[in-house]
């Protein structure tokens, strides 16, 4: 009768080896499967063209499962506002402008809605009259690029677009050679909207209006305020606070308007309106407050 015995060690390690081996590749496979869900799968979930084969083949290199690089958004924000650049070939158009040639194209084109004085028809339309030529050109050119969007650019783009730069510079010219038929005055409102044309608001890093928008001393194709109507205005500066307006050249205009507060945008618009511009008590008393 043969007695029972211990295996020896080199039995016992054959006899667990099977179960070693499974248990390594049940671990490895685990571990796998991790990383590629982890790392691989779960963060493409939700993109264009998605599925788990592809995100597999990307991590290992395979050819032909590339992914196109996103456009960058630096690059998207680096787009220029404007095409106008004042160079010197633009201030020589501007300053040989013909104020006759550009009175036959204002007739033409221009005066069902901003008459041959300048003066807006509807108080939607804005006073061309006490614009410089560099302003009124700047935007008649982002209209004919397409820079300028909202409110009624799809109407001008259809004009500026009948012109070229020379016509452009000589209606830019005819208009800016107007004369107001009258002087206007700011409207008085409350102190906070004086305070804000006229000093700013540090505390927000609002410059003040008047620094750009006076009519001297700001950047060249800035625009004056004063008389327009508060139905542009007010229009104007809330399609800058939303990015509907974009033409604004360093995104000066977005930057102030998104600070503004509904009731200040209103404030401003009526207190540059200079009530249609009439003169009245009211207006008579803002100016000798401010002086």
């Amino acid at each position: 009768m043969v007695e029972d015995r211990p295996p020896v060690p080199a039995e016992r390690e054959a006899l667990d080896r099977p179960w070693r081996i499974w248990a390594s590749v049940a671990v490895v496979s685990f571990v796998l499967l991790a990383f590629l869900l982890g790392f691989l799968v779960v963060p493409e979930r939700g993109k264009a063209g998605f599925d788990p084969f592809t995100a597999m083949c990307r991590a290992l290199g395979i050819p032909g499962f590339g992914r196109e690089p996103p456009e960058s958004p630096a690059a998207e924000r680096a787009a220029p506002a404007s095409e106008v650049a004042w160079t010197s070939d633009t201030r020589r158009l501007l300053a040989s402008a013909d104020v006759k040639q550009g009175a036959q194209v204002a007739e033409s084109i221009c005066l069902p809605c901003h008459g041959m004085d300048g003066v807006g028809t509807t108080p939607i339309y804005p006073h061309l009259v006490r614009q410089s030529a560099a302003a009124i050109f700047k935007q008649m050119q982002d209209y004919r690029s397409g820079k300028r969007q909202g409110a009624q650019a799809a109407i001008m783009t259809a004009f500026a677009q009948m012109l070229d730069d020379r016509q452009i510079a000589n209606v830019a010219a005819y208009y800016a050679s107007q004369r107001p038929s009258q002087r206007v005055r700011p409207i008085a409102t409350s102190p906070a909207i004086v305070e804000l044309a006229r000093i700013g608001d540090p505390a927000r890093s609002l410059p003040p209006c008047e620094a750009c928008h006076a009519g001297s001393g700001g950047p060249i194709e800035a625009p004056v305020l004063l008389g327009q109507s508060v139905s542009y205005l007010e229009q104007q500066l809330q399609a800058f606070a939303s990015g509907e307006r974009r033409n604004d050249i360093f995104a000066r205009m977005r930057t102030i308007a998104q600070q503004l507060t509904p009731e200040e945008i209103r404030g401003l618009s009526l207190y540059y309106s200079a009530g249609s511009g009439t003169e009245n008590t009211e207006s008579d008393a803002t100016a000798a407050m401010l002086r």
